[in-house]
């Protein structure tokens, strides 16, 4: 493509769509941030997920079309650590053989970073393992300055990005965490994602320019919201439960976890698609006499990942009772 172009060349001009790599998740060529508080999990969530990239498996409910090789740098997990996580979260597979894994013996290994001699070993890294997807955990151990500053947090993404001169198609992972909460009344990832985000750890330019922000939060002892903000794609909250023994988070289905997603107009459609029992959306739209699109639409995804709608070609189920 060349440097510049009229509007009336992009129109006429032949993109492609990203490939999605993780449906409504992660798409080829993207950088996506997955953040929560110490302890929460994002270690073993990214694991997880790429097990599933590995295996072209549903990760919480959402498609992956093909396997996908995954190159997980681990900075803050020793190997034996790594590989005790691993033999919980997943039997042995033909499928590990499409996941290289980094991880140091000591913190004090600081080979791996953002300067150009680190950026350089990652490269090579790539190169060997012809990976689709990099995953980097943590940030922090990543970053060699002070990521509160913008100029350092921008610097160290467009030395990431230079990864893609050779692999365009690169996806890019980040393990982050949130800031201390200090006010009396805290955010909360399910009532107020675009908010909740704000407060990963750092500059803001960090959440600015990456494609999509996860993160997970423990409500109570049980259940735990994972959810975010994308710039490409509609994202939905998910309540997820976890295995002690497994350590695999799998989402909390039912009509209680969904609903305690939904919005208050969410809920109202949803009950009148349970009173439907069966429709398509233009007759849901009918009946719910509403031009809002995109609330109907995010009802039914939440619906659907939380296993109370199912769907065909032709039209919605509802699959719980009155």
């Amino acid at each position: 493509m060349k440097d510049i172009m009229t509007l009336s060349e992009l129109r006429n001009s032949e993109l492609p769509e990203p490939i999605p790599l993780v449906e409504g998740i992660l798409h080829q060529g993207e950088t996506v941030l997955v953040v929560g508080r110490p302890k929460m999990g994002k270690s073993r969530l990214v694991q997880q997920l790429t097990i599933s990239l590995s295996r072209g498996e549903p990760f919480l409910g959402h498609g992956v079309p093909e396997p996908r090789k995954v190159l997980l740098v681990d900075l803050e997990n020793r190997p034996a650590g790594v590989k005790k996580r691993f033999s919980k979260l997943s039997e042995p597979s033909e499928a590990d053989q499409r996941i290289f894994i980094y991880a140091p013996d000591t913190l004090a290994d600081e080979g791996i970073n953002t300067s150009a001699v680190g950026i350089l070993r990652i490269g090579k890294m790539l190169e060997s393992s012809e990976a689709d997807v990099l995953i980097i955990d943590t940030w922090r151990l990543f970053v060699t300055r002070d990521e509160n500053k913008s100029e350092v947090i921008v610097d160290a993404l467009k030395q990431l990005s230079s990864l893609r001169k050779k692999r365009p198609n690169l996806a890019l992972v980040i393990v982050h965490h949130l800031r201390k909460e200090k006010s009396e009344s805290p955010l909360h990832l399910r009532s107020d994602p675009y908010a909740w985000v704000e407060g990963v750890s750092g500059h803001h330019a960090l959440v600015s320019h990456v494609d999509a922000c996860f993160g997970l939060e423990r409500e109570g002892n049980d259940l735990i919201a994972f959810g975010g903000v994308a710039r490409n794609s509609v994202t939905s909250t998910q309540l997820l439960e976890e295995d002690i023994d497994t350590l695999r988070f799998e989402v909390a289905n039912g009509e209680q976890a969904a609903k305690a997603v939904m919005t208050l107009k969410e809920k109202e459609f949803w009950g009148i698609a349970k009173e439907m029992k069966q429709f398509t959306f233009t007759a849901l739209k009918e009946k719910a006499a509403t031009k809002n699109k995109k609330a109907l639409s995010t009802m039914l995804r939440k619906a659907e990942e939380h296993g109370i709608l199912s769907r065909d070609d032709a039209s919605y189920v509802v699959v719980v009772s009155n």
